[in-house]
């Protein structure tokens, strides 16, 4: 049944709302229905587990016995996963779909499927190559990681990556109940911008024999081939359950049939075993009970799911998503990802106009461009000042339009604050060289050892030339460390564009360090869970971002050591540990200067040489002198000079002179 409006005989469905004196009609329709495509009464429902490990990575038990033990209790469906590492071909494979996995968990951990080559991966290079590569893939127990405020981080891995199907809401049990509602808010936020939803999985990421059984999925597919199972995947025709007491015989209610009615704005679950349901919607709140949910009256809202209880666990669907649509023209009103900006500087503006916009007019004083019909442009700005946008947007009901003065500043001053974004990026070299790239904490100075940390910060906008103020380091506390260290050092990789890290051998010590460096006497003690700022750094940046060579938007690594036998440690968090290091930089982009007008010029003859000379000129490095045989012909540029004093041999032709005081930030 396609999802979409009907009109009949019946009364239409619909909200009517006076808002400033103007009537609103707002209708709601189901725009995505994840069970669209299932005939109830001919698919088969397949047990499946897309998370499990054997001895090939840190598992307890072989693959054999892996496939064993879930053949053994009715599963029809299996991935191996182990941890960066594809068991395939299986030892066995008693009748069950056999899915080839893998657990790349070199940063946040994923799952890949089916179609993929690479072996050792994190999140950042995994679910691209997952994508190019014709698999599908999952992330796995967000939980882990972030916390339900944090779903802005996994939007832009849906958007771009459409192999990217899921994320694990449950996992082991039930390891991070804030997972559901990071999972809602994902879902509310991913699908009002793209109308999409993103999938949930319960999986048993199975280590041991007590991780069995407790979690698991139904795959709702035609026939039982890696096809079906691929569809039913990316469709998310399937629902998930969770059932702490593991009894391998799927004890949780089952759904055998789910039905939208269009027309009469209703989705009715029939199901067997359950004891209540509730209706779920944004923020995990419950907005419904029992079989049906009518959602005539649910505008402006993104989607609902469905719980189903009993004693044994719960059962849930995947969302349904909703549109809602208005006879009202649009309330118009924008944003910018930043108001303060230096010149040259890109700005992205974003459209947040209610009641659905069809076309945007935009003007930008002072900008480039000045217009735009585009709905989220990106303008800059070349001369410092204050600037008005203004904004019209329209669809078939009308226009509006929202101007803000004042609303963009360029000046010369900027701060940026930027996070370690990949777990290549804040790695410890060991004593001995090797390369520790997936570490859960960072050992400044000692791991048994002196050891080296390596920490590099991607897409550092600052202009090459920019007067650094100010610069330092963030980072969160991994434990507390109260001993006495005598120094931690740093300095910056000397080079344009710092290079990512490898796992070679001292891909941190035979890096080429800046001449200047910082010394870092005798750190605090730090306490577990607490923030610490490293001392200004800001010379180190300035050796860097000098170079004839760097750009803005290019990457910096910084190079932390120590040069005494000191065996005591600082020990913060990295990006693994979900609180990645922080540079933080204050800078300003050099303004016009204008040297005074060079006054009191005079001429004399000493010897054979005529000088000329002139007063000093305010703010001027050097002066470029100019000569013509005629004053009212053209000049030509003869030389450039330190001082206020032109010597040149003296001859009896007739000379015309003019002097250009000159600096390197006004020419």
């Amino acid at each position: 049944m396609k999802n979409i409006f009907k009109c009949s005989a019946m009364i239409l469905l619909m909200i009517v709302q006076i808002i400033n004196g103007q009537v609103v009609k707002s209708y709601v329709n189901l725009t995505l229905n994840p069970y669209e495509n299932v005939n109830w009464s001919t698919y088969g429902q397949y047990k499946a587990n897309f998370h499990t490990h054997t001895t090939n990575s840190d598992g307890a038990d072989s693959p054999s016995e892996v496939i064993d033990q879930y053949y053994s209790a009715g599963y029809d469906i299996l991935a191996i996963t182990d941890h960066d590492y594809t068991t395939w071909s299986w030892p066995s494979n008693p009748g069950m779909i056999a899915v080839r996995g893998n657990e790349y968990s070199n940063s946040h951990h994923m799952n890949a499927f089916y179609d993929f080559t690479s072996s050792d991966a994190g999140i950042e290079d995994g679910i691209p190559h997952v994508d190019a590569s014709g698999g599908l893939s999952l992330i796995n127990h967000p939980g882990r990681y972030y916390t339900p405020n944090d779903w802005a981080w996994y939007i832009p891995w849906y958007s771009n990556y459409p192999s990217c199907v899921g994320l694990e809401v449950y996992n082991q049990g039930d390891r991070y109940p804030d997972d559901r509602e990071l999972w809602d808010n994902i879902n509310e936020n991913y699908f009002s911008q793209y109308s999409k939803l993103v999938w949930g999985y319960s999986n048993d990421d199975k280590h041991t024999t007590d991780h069995l059984y407790g979690n698991y999925q139904f795959m709702l597919m035609p026939e039982k081939t890696e096809d079906a199972l691929r569809t039913s995947q990316q469709e998310g025709a399937f629902y998930f359950c969770y059932e702490p007491g593991r009894s391998g015989d799927a004890l949780v209610p089952r759904i055998s049939d789910i039905t939208v009615d269009d027309l009469n704005k209703t989705i009715t679950i029939t199901a067997t075993g359950y004891t209540s349901i509730d209706w779920i919607g944004p923020g995990t709140t419950t907005v419904g009970s029992g079989t049906t949910f009518d959602y005539s009256a649910y505008t402006d809202v993104q989607f609902v799911r469905a719980i189903l209880y009993n004693t044994y666990g719960s059962t849930y669907t995947q969302p349904f998503g909703f549109e809602t649509y208005s006879e009202t023209p649009p309330v118009t009103d924008f944003v910018a990802d930043k108001t303060n900006a230096i010149p040259g500087e890109m700005i992205n503006f974003a459209d947040n106009s209610a009641n659905a916009p069809t076309s945007w007019s935009w003007t930008f004083t002072g900008g480039t461009p000045p217009t735009s019909t585009e709905q989220n442009p990106t303008v800059s700005y070349s001369s410092l000042g204050t600037y008005e946008v203004s904004l019209t947007t329209s669809n078939e009901f009308g226009s509006d339009t929202e101007t803000k003065t004042a609303f963009i500043t360029i000046s010369n001053s900027a701060s940026i604050s930027i996070s370690v974004i990949s777990g290549m990026d804040d790695v410890e070299e060991q004593s001995g060289g090797s390369m520790y790239t997936d570490s859960s904490d960072l050992e400044f100075c000692d791991d048994g050892g002196d050891q080296k940390v390596g920490i590099r910060f991607q897409n550092i906008n600052i202009p090459q030339g920019a007067i650094i103020d100010s610069a330092y380091i963030e980072v969160r506390a991994d434990e507390s460390d109260t001993k006495t260290l005598n120094h931690i050092l740093f300095a910056a990789e000397d080079i344009d564009n710092s290079p990512a890290f490898t796992t070679s051998d001292y891909n941190v010590s035979d890096r080429t360090l800046t001449a200047n460096y910082i010394e870092w006497i005798n750190p605090p003690s730090w306490s577990a869970e607490s923030v610490y700022y490293f001392p200004d750094m800001s010379n180190v940046i300035q050796e860097v971002v000098d170079r004839e060579g760097w750009a803005s938007g290019n990457s910096m690594s910084f190079i932390f050591w120590q040069e005494d036998i000191d065996s005591d440690e600082r020990v913060a968090d990295p990006y693994e540990g979900g609180y990645p290091p922080v540079l933080h930089i204050d800078y300003t982009i050099p303004g016009e200067v204008i040297p005074s007008t060079p006054l009191n010029i005079s001429t004399s003859v000493i010897g054979t040489n005529l000088t000329i000379s002139w007063d000093e000129s305010t703010d001027a490095d050097s002066y470029d002198v100019y000569s013509s045989d005629d004053p009212n012909g053209t000049f030509s540029f003869e030389v450039n000079v330190a001082t206020n004093q032109y010597v040149t041999p003296y001859t009896d032709a007739k000379k015309f002179y003019y002097i250009v005081a000159k600096n390197s930030l006004k020419k």
